[in-house]
C-alpha cells in the first residue's frame, strides 16, 4: 500500500521531525504513542499519567475545594474569581514526554528499541463521533471548530426549512445538561447546529480540490484519515483496533504488562452502539455520498482492513453497477498484503506496507546489538524521571490561599 501510494502517504522529512515531536515518548516503558482525535486518545493520555506516576492530586483536590490559586499555573484553567475550572492533563502529558531539544536522529533511532503504536477504529463510526464531538457542540474547545459550524450554518439558503432535532442521546448526557442548567446554551441553538447531511456536504464539498496528503489536512485534526495523523509508512507502528474481535485493547495493556486498573476507552455504549449509532446517521445520506466519503478516506479502509459495504448498504439510493464493480475492486487489500497476527491473532504490526513479526526475544536481541540507542533510552529515562518528579512537588499546599 505504502509503496503504490508513495505521494500521499510519505510525509516531507520536516512533516515527518514535526510529528515525532507529537507522539508521547514513555521512556520508562519504551512506549511511543500516536494519538489521534476520536479514537481513544483521552483514555490513552490518562493511562500515561497512570503507568508514569505522574501525580495530580494537588490540582484535583485545588479543584474539588474550590479554593483560590494564587500563582501561575500552565497546567490549569482558571475562572473568574481564581478558582480550578479545568485540569489540561493532556497538556500535562505532553509537557513530561515531549522530546525537548534531543537529537532527531537519535530519537528515531530509539525507536528501534521502543514499542511505537497507534490505535485506529472504523473511519465512518469516527467521523460521526468527530461530528457529534465537533459540529453538534456550540462551545467546541477549537476556535476552528467553531468556524467550520458557522461556514455550515451560511451555506443555508432558507435556514427555516432546516428539520434538525438535537440527537436525544446527547441531549440527556450530563454535560448538555449542565449547558442547558446553566444557560450556557439554549435549544434553539441546539436545534440550529449542522445536520449530519449538511456536515458531510461541507466536507465532500472542501475536500473536492486538494491532494490528499497529510500537509492538506494540517488543520483538520478531528476528521483527518489516520495516515495524516501518524506517518504509517516512516514508522512502525503496533496497530491495535478499538473495534477489533475480542478486547484488543485489554489484551494489548496486558501483554505491555502495564498496570493498569482499567482499560475501557471513552465511547458511549461500546463499539456496537458506537456502529449502530454511526449507521443511523449515514441511513441519512445518498449511497453517493457516501461513495465520495469513502474515496476520500480511502486509503485508511485498506491500511487497516476496513469495509465499507455497511454503511453504504445503510444508506439511501443506488449505485450503478459500474461504481460498484469500482468499489469492490478498490476496497480490497492489497495482494502482497499478509497481515501478521501475533499475540492470540491480535495485533497487526505494519513495517512499510510490509508485515514485520515482533517478539519480546526479537527485541531483547537487537537492543543487545544497538549499545547506542540502550544508551541513549536510559539517559531519556532519567531525564524523564526528573521531570515526572519535578512535576510531582508543584501541586502543594503553597499554591493554595
Amino acid at each position: 500500500v505504502c509503496e503504490h501510494n508513495k505521494l500521499k502517504l510519505m510525509w516531507p522529512q520536516n512533516g515527518f521531525r514535526r510529528n515525532m515531536k507529537t507522539h508521547i515518548w514513555d521512556f520508562t516503558h519504551g512506549l511511543a504513542y500516536c494519538p489521534i482525535a476520536k479514537v481513544a486518545s483521552t483514555t490513552w493520555f490518562l493511562n500515561f499519567l497512570n503507568i508514569m506516576n505522574i501525580n495530580i492530586n494537588g490540582f484535583e483536590s485545588m479543584q474539588e475545594s474550590r479554593k483560590i490559586v494564587t500563582e501561575e499555573e500552565s497546567f490549569v484553567k482558571k475562572g473568574k474569581r481564581g478558582k480550578i475550572s479545568k485540569i489540561n492533563f493532556r497538556g500535562i502529558v505532553r509537557n513530561i514526554t515531549a522530546p525537548d531539544n534531543w537529537n532527531f536522529k537519535e530519537l528515531t533511532k530509539v525507536l528501534e528499541v521502543m514499542t511505537p503504536f497507534m490505535i485506529v477504529r472504523h473511519p465512518f463510526s469516527r467521523l460521526v463521533s468527530a461530528y457529534e464531538d465537533k459540529m453538534l457542540n456550540p462551545k467546541p474547545l477549537l476556535k476552528y471548530h467553531k468556524t467550520v459550524q458557522n461556514e455550515i450554518k451560511k451555506r443555508r439558503t432558507k435556514p427555516k426549512e432546516i428539520k434538525f432535532v438535537f440527537p436525544n442521546h446527547l441531549l440527556i448526557s450530563e454535560k448538555y445538561q449542565i449547558l442547558l442548567r446553566r444557560k450556557m446554551t439554549t435549544m434553539e441553538e441546539l436545534n440550529s447546529q449542522p445536520s449530519f447531511q449538511e456536515f458531510v456536504s461541507w466536507l465532500l464539498d472542501t475536500r473536492s480540490n486538494k491532494s490528499g496528503t497529510e500537509e492538506s489536512w494540517k488543520n483538520v485534526k478531528a476528521f483527518s484519515p489516520f495516515f495524516s495523523a501518524c506517518p504509517v509508512c516512516q514508522v512502525d507502528y503496533s496497530v491495535i483496533k478499538l473495534d477489533g474481535e475480542g478486547n484488543e485493547m485489554d489484551s494489548w495493556i496486558r501483554y505491555l504488562g502495564l498496570n493498569l486498573t482499567s482499560t475501557e476507552a471513552h465511547t458511549e455504549g461500546g463499539a456496537q452502539s458506537s456502529t449502530n449509532r454511526a449507521l443511523d446517521y449515514f441511513s441519512q445520506l445518498t449511497k453517493e455520498q457516501v461513495l465520495e466519503l469513502y474515496n476520500i478516506y480511502k486509503l485508511d479502509f485498506i491500511l487497516f482492513s476496513y469495509k465499507p459495504d455497511i454503511f453504504i448498504n445503510a444508506a439511501k439510493g443506488h449505485l450503478t453497477d459500474d461504481k460498484m464493480a469500482s468499489l469492490r475492486t478498490s476496497s480490497q487489500p492489497a495482494t502482497h498484503q499478509s497481515i501478521n497476527q501475533n499475540f492470540g491473532s491480535i495485533f497487526q504490526i505494519f513495517n512499510f506496507g510490509k508485515p514485520k513479526k515482533i517478539t519480546k526475544t526479537s527485541t531483547q536481541k537487537d537492543n543487545i546489538k544497538d549499545k547506542k540507542s540502550l544508551d541513549f533510552l536510559n539517559r531519556a529515562k532519567l531525564k524523564q524521571k526528573l521531570k515526572i518528579e519535578n512535576f510531582n512537588k508543584r501541586g502543594s499546599p503553597s499554591m493554595i490561599s
